[in-house]
């Protein structure tokens, strides 16, 4: 250990120096621990915090793509109905030319 206080010659100078010294030793080494400690807990608070975000916008994206599916299926509900009604439309206009059709046969 490196001496702080200079050495004298009385007996208690030379207790209050080994007691400066072991409280100078035992102060560096809760520094120590203290910054091992942190070094160690901070990256793992700030992964807990960046999995924490990283979760919040899965499910946001998720939210997201799910509402966007839910609105696409209205729009093939909506384009089946259409095509169905189109279908409707052409099987009458079918119909209708078949019978002009016939009318036009037996008139000539």
């Amino acid at each position: 250990m490196q001496n702080f206080i200079p050495p004298t010659n009385g007996n208690g100078e030379k207790t209050r120096r080994i007691v400066f010294d072991y409280i100078t030793f035992a102060l560096a080494v809760i520094g120590a621990i203290t910054a091992a400690v942190l070094f160690i807990t901070q990256p793992n608070a700030k992964f807990e915090k960046d999995i924490a975000l990283i979760q919040q916008e899965v499910s946001i994206i998720k939210t997201n793509d799910l509402k966007h599916i839910e609105d696409r299926m209205i729009e093939i509900a909506d384009d089946q109905r259409t095509i169905t009604d189109e279908q409707n439309k052409i099987g009458q206009a079918l119909i209708r030319i078949e019978t002009l059709l016939e009318e036009h046969l037996k008139n000539n």
